[in-house]
């Protein structure tokens, strides 16, 4: 059997950021993976300043790779209607996401970036010691007792580590066992997207050759085109396009295995869409093309029990605009890392991770259930409504605490919680007695969820 510190089920973008940061910290991981392969399929992934700045704890090395495949997305956007008519920016989230973009600078090295997915992913993977992601990995489920937690797979030997973290997606099976919840209540909406190596030259008149586009339309499809570094330099354009989910429709895509099938499903339910938008998706090889439904379920104020917890879309499903779904998931790793580091290989450290992290999750996903689904032009002729703005206050000017930062402070640390203050036995901890005050202290449930700002 195979020993670690920390098992992570998960290799997307969660998982691979926390176990960075975890390997940076002096801990052992194993990140499994159930595809048996990483492919170079995807898109581009809209990450907040919030998020960028989760991806620079993990230190220049790394986030100067993820600088060379990105760049500010909201600040280069134009915006039409279905039929390719310019339309007025102030429908939309532009100005806001503009001004957070440009107050990091010309580069946008911290604003409203749009990254490349599949190469965000490798140089994650690059970060990782030898043999830490092992990919073909199907669990059948975890044990638990006072000392670890053994991970059992089909047809593999089982992994045992102090703790497990559930990485593995809004289907989370690590969920199911951790919390024996259900599966997200219903479908938000269903997501394509996908990449054309070389770009497609000028899409509109007046097209600067490296801006983002965006199609919007009543009946709230949308569509989108942008232009972001490829491999080598190079500059490719992805592309993106959603429609109101519902569960039929989910079931559709996910039981669709051929490219072709899935691209011309899309081409149907785009169709009326302006000619610039259509004709890329048309000239989209099949094989670099995907379909994802994006659930939904109810907030939880509980993300996971004993040695297991949850990150990402496994513990909190988010609608997908500003970036912010991407950008909570980076954040719940870096959080997680930085307990770790603070307070040891015990279950402590997870209750005070999920603490902060409920305490700032909770209240954007009220805030955006409170916004509707995906409503571009909520409100007051076509201006952004003020809850709209403090909503995108909070997304964007939230600095996470710097994970880099912890690894020289004191072990000893205080629990979070206001009705408990006792001190957390931190990572060099021997006593028996202190962890135990730690365990009882940190493993406390929340009762209830804390208000949006």
């Amino acid at each position: 059997m195979e020993h670690c510190d920390v098992i992570i089920v998960g290799a997307g973008l969660s998982g691979l950021t926390a176990a960075n940061a975890l390997v940076q910290s002096g801990k052992s991981v194993r990140v499994v993976e159930v595809d048996d392969a990483i492919d170079d399929r995807g898109a581009g992934l809209g990450i907040s300043p919030s998020g960028m700045s989760s991806l620079e704890s993990l230190g220049p090395q790394i986030f100067d790779e993820v600088k060379a495949c990105s760049q500010p997305a909201m600040s280069q956007a134009r915006v039409f209607t279905k039929e390719g008519l310019p339309k007025s920016p102030d429908c939309t989230d532009m100005p806001d996401c503009t001004k957070h973009a440009e107050s990091y600078g010309p580069e946008g090295a911290k604003g409203l970036m749009m990254v490349n997915w599949y190469m965000l992913r490798r140089i994650l993977i690059r970060g990782l010691p030898s043999g830490s992601l092992m990919l073909g990995m199907r669990h059948t489920g975890y044990e638990e007792d006072a000392d670890g937690v053994t991970l059992t797979f089909e047809g593999r030997p089982p992994i045992r580590g102090a703790l497990l973290l559930g990485a593995d997606g809004a289907l989370s099976g690590i969920r199911r066992q951790c919390l024996g919840d259900k599966q997200p209540l219903s479908v938000l909406r269903v997501c394509w997207h996908g990449v054309i190596p070389g770009g497609v030259g000028e899409l509109k008149e007046g097209d600067d050759g490296r801006s983002c586009h965006l199609w919007l339309d009543p009946s709230l499809r949308v569509g989108g085109v942008c232009r972001i570094p490829g491999p080598g330099g190079s500059l490719q354009s992805v592309w993106m396009c959603t429609v109101p989910g519902d569960p039929d429709l989910a079931r559709r895509v996910e039981g669709m295995r051929d490219g072709r099938e899935v691209l011309q499903l899309m081409l149907r339910m785009m169709d009326g869409f302006d000619e610039a938008l259509l004709g890329p998706l048309r000239r989209t090889a099949p094989e670099n093309v995907e379909a994802i439904p994006l659930y939904q379920r109810p907030p939880s104020l509980v993300w996971g029990r004993g040695r297991v917890t949850l990150l990402g879309d496994a513990a909190h499903l988010m609608p997908p605009q500003y970036g912010i779904a991407t950008s909570m998931a980076l954040e719940d790793a870096i959080a997680v890392a930085t307990s770790v580091a603070r307070q040891g290989l015990g279950k402590a450290a997870l209750r005070c991770y999920e603490r902060r992290r409920v305490s700032r999750v909770v209240p954007l996903q009220v805030a955006m259930a409170s916004l509707g689904r995906w409503k571009f032009c909520p409100s007051d002729n076509g201006r952004m409504s003020p809850i709209k703005r403090r909503l995108m206050t909070y997304i964007h000017e939230y600095t996470p605490e710097p994970f880099l930062d912890l690894r020289s402070e004191a072990s000893g640390t205080v629990c979070g919680s206001p009705a408990h203050k006792r001190p957390c036995c931190g990572a060099g901890a021997s006593c028996k007695r202190q962890r135990a005050a730690a365990d009882d202290c940190c493993d406390h449930a929340i009762t209830s969820a804390p208000a949006f700002p």
